[in-house]
């Protein structure tokens, strides 16, 4: 591989984090503002920078996995396993944090972890689909 051929598949990895990144934060606060009431600019700022933290972590670690079992689709039972194990850590370390940083919502955290993670992940999967 040269040069230009790393550098195109890293500019491809770079545009897919940051194209699932774009709509996790898109879904997320939006689900946080509409269905929670989540308005500060404080809490809403909290809430993205947990998902710049969470979600290329599970991108990552899916893609990993995808690598080196050689899987090309979700639907690969090791993968599906894989992502229902990432996504589900995902929504207890956003409970828990959420929970910790903003207490005022605590009450709802959990709740609010499943409802958004729940809304981004069946907007990515439409849109792995699509593609």
């Amino acid at each position: 591989m040269n040069n230009a051929e790393i550098a195109g598949a890293a500019l491809m990895v770079v545009r897919s984090l940051c194209t699932s990144l774009a709509i996790t934060l898109a879904v997320e606060l939006a689900v946080a503002a509409a269905l929670f009431g989540m308005r500060t600019h404080r809490d809403l700022t909290i809430l993205g920078l947990i998902n710049v933290a969470t979600n290329p972590a599970v991108n990552l670690l899916l893609a990993t996995e995808m690598a080196v079992s050689g899987s090309r689709s979700l639907a690969d039972p090791v993968t599906a396993a894989t992502l229902a194990v990432l996504e589900v850590g995902v929504v207890l370390a956003e409970w828990q944090v959420l929970a910790r940083l903003l207490p005022e919502w605590r009450g709802s955290a959990l709740r609010m972890s499943i409802a958004m993670n729940v809304a981004s992940f069946g907007l990515g999967l439409l849109v792995v689909w699509l593609r």
